[in-house]
């Protein structure tokens, strides 16, 4: 137990706690005993090698076709190296320096997107009513995944055509104004609001 929780790197102090003893009475342990000591060494040795594994990693043709192929079904970076079991810091270290590794990861991230976007035309080109509840999942992947939504506007262009009719009234000639006036003035009249709603 003690090799196995100084490889997790837990210092002298909480590896006590399971032992059932206090901090002080295990490092005066690991001072006087030399099989605890050699054991919380082992640990550490374990630990350094495991650290250092993980550091030099170098993806393989395997890793790199499973990368493409996690990053097709929408696992990002995160979640590709823990199906690699490497550490985040380590494959994103090896994406940087790395050309087939970055390539294998961005192809399938475009595969992945491009799925999306068909299926979200054929949702648009079906209009099935059973989908709204799906849609909104697909709404939710094509924010998180494509960039698609508030914070990166879609830009359409093209020609835009409007058609707007108008109803307005005649011209009135100049000798017919003060009858039109006065046909206006007994319209408004009529359109007037009473008075006790007015008031209200």
């Amino acid at each position: 137990m003690i090799r196995r929780l100084a490889a997790l790197n837990w210092p002298l102090a909480k590896i006590a706690e399971p032992l059932g003893i206090s901090s002080e009475q295990f490092v005066d342990a690991v001072a006087r005993c030399p099989r605890i000591k050699t054991e919380f060494d082992a640990g550490l040795e374990d630990l350094a090698a495991y650290i250092q594994k993980a550091a030099s990693w170098q993806p393989t043709v395997s890793d790199i076709e499973q990368v493409e192929a996690l990053a097709a079904k929408g696992y990002g970076p995160v979640e590709v190296a823990a199906a690699l079991k490497v550490s985040r810091s380590t494959f994103a270290r090896r994406l940087e320096d790395s050309a087939p590794l970055r390539q294998a990861m961005e192809l399938g991230e475009g595969r992945y997107r491009t799925e999306l976007i068909e299926l979200s035309e054929e949702m648009l080109k079906n209009r099935d009513p059973d989908l709204r509840f799906v849609g909104q999942l697909l709404i939710f992947k094509l924010k998180a995944y494509c960039q698609l939504g508030e914070s990166k506007p879609v830009l359409i262009q093209g020609k835009v055509e409007h058609s707007l009719k108008l109803n307005a009234p005649p011209v009135v000639p100049i000798e017919n104004i003060h009858q039109y006036a006065v046909l206006e003035m007994e319209r408004a009249a009529k359109l007037r609001i009473p008075d006790n709603i007015a008031d209200n």
